[in-house]
């Protein structure tokens, strides 16, 4: 295993409280570091390109960079990593800008938490694996929890989309808190005069199932893919035959 490690000076915004040169020194005595550097802008062209000469002069398998946020430059350099033929998940990143010269004043101090972070990091990317990326199709349909007023809008918005929605309410109609009220805040409209037509148009909308007087009694699977158990509760009006006191 040869991991490589990067620090970035990020112009003077890390270079300007951190010793950047000195956290360098120190990484190349870390455990399996191979090689160590530091630039000014390690995001840069030229930045990335160091490090992809450095992944293939060195035979570097895994990369520590230490810059900013993981947010920001994550996708960059897997990116990098991955054209200069390394897994893009054998990258670990050291925040040392926000956690570090953002937040301290003491140069000392601030180097030696960079020195700590990129320790970290780089005891953690030698335990990373390689991973694939891999696709799973979705269930394209939404399930809405509580059929106020938000669910409500959240429900016509989806069947405008022409996906199918789920509304689950735990009393016995839809409608919620507004439903309530005589005004909303800080207007001071007529609350029925809003909500009365949207709870019309989701009643109608063929795109829209709703499951009232139930309650969500279990939920299973993954992002994109959730199994939802939903429990019907007993009730003395048969809806399929209620007319809603319109007869």
């Amino acid at each position: 295993m040869k991991i490589g490690v990067f620090v970035c000076h990020c112009g003077t915004n890390i270079a300007g409280t951190v010793d950047v040169e000195r956290v360098a020194q120190t990484a190349s005595t870390f455990p399996k570091v191979k090689h160590a550097a530091s630039y000014k802008y390690m995001c840069s062209s030229p930045g990335q390109n160091l490090v992809k000469d450095a992944v293939k002069k060195h035979k570097l398998d895994r990369v520590v960079i230490a810059s900013c946020s993981p947010s920001l430059h994550e996708k960059t350099f897997r990116k990098c990593v991955e054209v200069a033929g390394i897994n893009p998940y054998l990258v670990e990143m050291a925040n040392i800008r926000e956690h570090c010269s953002w937040v301290h004043k003491d140069i000392e101090k601030a180097t030696e938490k960079a020195i700590e972070l990129v320790r970290l990091a780089s005891a953690k990317v030698s335990r990373n694996r390689s991973l694939e990326k891999t696709y799973i199709p979705i269930e394209k349909k939404v399930l809405i929890i509580g059929g106020g007023i938000s669910g409500i809008q959240s429900a016509i918005d989806i069947a405008f989309a022409n996906y199918p929605a789920v509304i689950v309410e735990r009393e016995p109609s839809i409608g919620g808190r507004m439903a309530r009220f005589d005004k909303t805040f800080p207007t001071l409209d007529c609350a029925a005069c809003i909500l009365t037509p949207k709870m019309v148009t989701v009643s109608q909308s063929e795109h829209v199932t709703m499951h009232t007087y139930s309650e969500i009694e279990e939920v299973t699977g993954f992002v994109g893919n959730f199994t939802v158990k939903i429990r019907k509760k007993a009730r003395s009006v048969d809806i399929n035959k209620c007319n809603g006191c319109g007869a």
